[in-house]
């Protein structure tokens, strides 16, 4: 039933039917807090009562009371029933993605399932680095050799993995400009990231080259909630790297038909091997028909070799140096046959006679031991 007048309603004046329904269009107001009442037609009357909304805010529901026997507006709470949590808080377990000691009280349980089953997640980061790449990639070099190398400075930017919410899948700017130091100090810069370089001449030892790489500054990662990851923010910087070459003295092999003379002439006839020589060093020799003198020189800084083995027959095809088939070393100060290197002693071995063990074009390895 609708009406439109403003009576005053008594019981008394205003009777309504028990099958129909009342409404009341407008604001309805109610002057006195305790001026809305349910009863059950059996003598309880349980008073509706807006005490509090004054405070009113997300969270609070009609709720009923116990201790006042009245329905009232109040803080809802998950004992009873309704979406705001004030129970034992903080966390004692993980469950799911919401950690142990976690702070839930006052919390919507729409949010703390949320975090149980939908946490915020933070991407994998990795951070930026460089490398260096040398063309020609040859790890050992003849010592005096001239080599002009190109030198290529790799950049990798770091990564964010996965992306989020479009955010950026790098930790860094992009590279804005390159720096290169070749094995000889000399120095070079550009915007792009490979430099060829000048001949330099290998050293013995370690040739280092360097290389550094100048980038902008990045940007904040995104986490899985589109918010930002905090205090992990790369600055505009560099990045440094490098690559190393060894320089070493090569060592010789070879045969002949009368017996070799060491010195620098008998380098030239044999075979060369840039090869550091300092521990085992395993020769193939092929000597063929008829049977020759065989040969072998290394470096003198090199170790001493105490022992030789053939392939054929490791444990009993071998002997001492000194022995039967070579005598000690002799020391002698030879030069390059290439001219990279000029007056570096070198010890040679040679066969006290020409070798019968070798079938003409069958390889046979012998394995110059230093003990």
């Amino acid at each position: 039933m609708a009406f439109f007048s403003r009576p005053s309603l008594s019981n008394e004046q205003f009777k309504q039917l028990g099958d129909s329904v009342l409404t009341l269009s407008g604001q309805t107001q109610i002057a006195s807090i305790s001026g809305l009442t349910l009863t059950d037609g059996a003598g309880t009357n349980i008073i509706i009562t807006a005490s509090g909304a004054s405070s009113l805010t997300d969270g609070y529901v009609l709720t009923y009371s116990d201790a006042t026997k009245s329905i009232a507006l109040a803080l809802s709470s998950a004992s009873g029933g309704s979406t705001i949590y004030n129970c034992a808080s903080p966390t004692t377990c993980a469950v799911g993605g919401l950690n142990a000691s976690t702070s839930i009280a006052g919390c919507n349980l729409a949010k703390i399932i949320e975090m149980m089953v939908a946490p915020v997640l933070n991407p994998t980061l990795s951070s930026p680095s460089s490398s260096i790449l040398l063309q020609p990639t040859t790890p050992v070099f003849e010592v005096g050799c001239q080599i002009g190398f190109v030198e290529t400075i790799n950049f990798n930017r770091g990564s964010v993995s996965p992306v989020y919410c479009g955010g950026t899948p790098y930790r860094t700017g992009s590279a804005s400009c390159y720096v290169f130091t070749d094995t000889g100090g000399n120095q070079y810069s550009g915007v792009t990231n490979a430099c060829v370089m000048s001949s330099v001449s290998i050293l013995s030892g370690n040739n280092t080259a360097y290389g550094v790489v100048y980038y902008g500054s990045g940007v904040a990662p995104t986490k899985s909630d589109g918010s930002l990851m905090t205090g992990c923010t790369y600055l505009s910087g560099f990045i440094s790297s490098c690559s190393t070459v060894c320089g070493t003295y090569p060592y010789f092999y070879g045969n002949s038909v009368g017996v070799p003379v060491a010195g620098s002439a008998l380098l030239t006839t044999g075979t060369k091997c840039v090869i550091d020589s300092s521990g085992n060093v395993v020769v193939n020799y092929n000597v063929g028909s008829p049977n020759k003198y065989i040969w072998f020189a290394t470096p003198a800084i090199s170790q001493t070799k105490t022992k030789w083995e053939g392939s054929n027959a490791p444990t009993t095809n071998t002997e001492s140096i000194p022995g039967g088939l070579f005598n000690a070393p002799t020391t002698v100060s030879v030069n390059s046959p290439s001219s990279c290197w000029t007056g570096i002693n070198y010890k040679f071995y040679i066969s006290n006679y020409p070798t019968s063990t070798i079938a003409a074009g069958t390889p046979y390895n012998i394995t110059f031991k230093n003990s």
